[in-house]
């Protein structure tokens, strides 16, 4: 591939994150493409890095922002309690 994983979270995610966590309900993210271009690479990252129980460098999109959501409820949840 021609970039990592976490350069394409960090060029895509942040605005898109942004408006998720403000209560912005429509933050939608499209993968489309020909077959076999790497649409499910992206959005997910290899099957062996779905099974990882901790961040892994090779996560795709969705698996970075489902763990991005829940530091962000974690993170407030321990500043308003």
């Amino acid at each position: 591939p021609e970039k990592k994983q976490e350069e394409v979270f960090d060029s895509v995610a942040p605005e898109l994150m942004e408006g998720f966590l403000a209560g912005d309900n429509s933050a939608l993210l499209f993968a489309y493409g020909q077959t076999g271009t790497g649409k499910t690479h992206t959005m997910f990252g290899p099957s062996a890095s779905l099974a990882s129980p901790t961040k892994h460098d090779d996560w795709g999109l969705l698996p970075r922002i489902v763990d991005a959501t829940l530091a962000h409820i974690a993170a407030n949840e321990s500043t308003s309690a």
